[in-house]
């Protein structure tokens, strides 16, 4: 019998003030080398997963999400990109590129728990 359980990931800031949950797979994954990822992640690259925004679900009580917006002028894509992270802790959660409207949220993948449980 097929199991109709939609896989979900949980995850939140290192404050825990932001728990994020996601459905299903993401749209794809990658490794990314460009300059922003870069300086966030304090490293050549940094792992994300692309998901349909409406499979993004932020829990955030306290109202700690913050929003900063990389001009268009300084993004590849010539777009803006809208990035979000805990205004406590700073951890970066997501980026929303404006070139899919606000569509698809890019995720971070090293915040989100393990698939043992709670990293």
């Amino acid at each position: 019998m097929a199991s109709n359980t939609t896989t979900q990931y949980h995850g939140a800031c290192i404050c825990k003030s932001i728990h994020i949950t996601l459905q299903g797979e993401p749209v794809k994954a990658v490794a990314c080398h460009c300059l922003d990822c870069q300086k966030s992640a304090g490293g050549p690259y940094q792992t994300c997963a692309m998901y349909e925004t409406k499979n993004l679900t932020v829990d955030d009580p306290s109202n700690n999400l913050k929003k900063y917006v990389f001009p268009k002028e300084s993004a590849l894509s010539g777009y803006e990109k809208h990035k979000f992270f805990c205004g406590v802790c700073g951890t970066h959660l997501y980026n929303q590129p404006m070139k899919h409207n606000g569509e698809k949220s890019v995720i971070k993948t090293g915040f989100l728990d393990s698939a043992d449980g709670p990293g």
